[in-house]
């Protein structure tokens, strides 16, 4: 007997940036951005990497049909189901696989999971090979999405973590539960997140984040940035330019300040303490005019608020 085909590569010849949309309910999503002339995109099966209420899905459409065999239901006339008789994991796998959407037209590729319910639950590793600064919108129910190289406005909607090499052009991130990690903020950027905590490493644009119950991590910050944490810390190690407006409900709040930079500082808190480790000056210091000021304003309802050097 033949194994069924559990994979499948299609390429298409790219003149430069193309549209990338994604839409799958489970499985990861690779978006690799470099200097190619094609769009190249790879489907698999992910049983293996899928979460594990993802994995019991799959389990009760295998147990639907044990139920269909032992009393006799025909499942496969129910509209929609999706389910086969005496079809293995397997087969439904490959059948997955082979009836994803891959659909190239005017420079706009678009990837999409199977509608029917027994397809839903085969997790898919989809990994697209594109030209730099081509747009990237994912929709992925429970994936991880990592983007890698440089890419154009960015849209991504998922329960998984998120991880994005760079932005260079006004970006959208919502996650439900994952981590959200950023090398290099070059484009505006905006983050929605659940329970998982936000990793910024260099932001040279504008940011707002809003998290219900994470913390959130800058490194080095020269932009604007806003950030308001239900519950979770907030920190930012070094600031050196741009207004930084941070609030907590239940955590603390910490800035390290560049070495030769100005700060404005504006701190609160109502059930902790609020403290700079700043020298305070009563006149701007003209020694070096090429110095930037940074803004920032703290607000913790639980929890300490700090600003210190960097």
């Amino acid at each position: 007997m033949i194994a069924p085909e559990t994979s499948r590569t299609e390429r298409f010849p790219a003149t430069g940036a193309a549209d990338l949309t994604i839409e799958i309910d489970a499985g990861r999503v690779d978006l690799r951005l470099d200097a190619t002339d094609a769009v190249t995109v790879e489907v698999a099966s992910d049983v293996e990497g899928a979460p594990g209420w993802v994995q019991g899905l799959a389990g009760l459409v295998d147990a639907a049909g044990g139920l269909e065999k032992r009393f006799g239901v025909d499942l496969s006339a129910l509209a929609g189901l999706g389910v086969r008789r005496d079809e293995s994991p397997e087969e439904r796998a490959a059948r997955a696989v082979a009836e994803t959407e891959i659909a190239w037209e005017a420079g706009a590729l678009r990837v999409r999971s199977p509608r029917e319910v027994a397809l839903r639950t085969v997790p898919l590793a989809v990994v697209v090979h594109a030209p730099e600064g081509s747009a990237g919108t994912v929709r992925a129910g429970a994936a991880p999405v990592d983007v890698a190289g440089r890419p154009g406005t960015v849209e991504v909607s998922t329960t998984g973590a998120v991880s994005l090499d760079r932005t260079s052009e006004r970006s959208r991130v919502r996650c439900g539960a994952g981590d959200v990690t950023v090398g290099r903020v070059d484009g505006a950027l905006r983050v929605k997140g659940g329970a998982g905590d936000v990793f910024l490493d260099e932001v040279h644009a504008g940011v707002e984040v809003v998290t219900g119950s994470g913390s959130v991590t800058a490194g080095r910050v020269a932009a604007d940035l806003a950030v308001r944490c239900g519950s979770g810390n907030v920190t930012v190690r070094d600031a050196s330019a741009g207004d930084l407006d941070l609030s907590t409900g239940a955590g603390t709040i910490q800035v390290g300040v560049h070495a030769g930079v100005d700060a404005s500082v504006d701190l609160r808190s109502a059930a902790g303490s609020a403290s700079s480790d700043l020298p305070v000056n009563a006149t701007r210091s003209t020694e070096d005019p090429s110095s930037g000021t940074v803004r920032i304003r703290g607000r913790a309802a639980a929890g300490d608020t700090r600003v210190v050097r960097a």
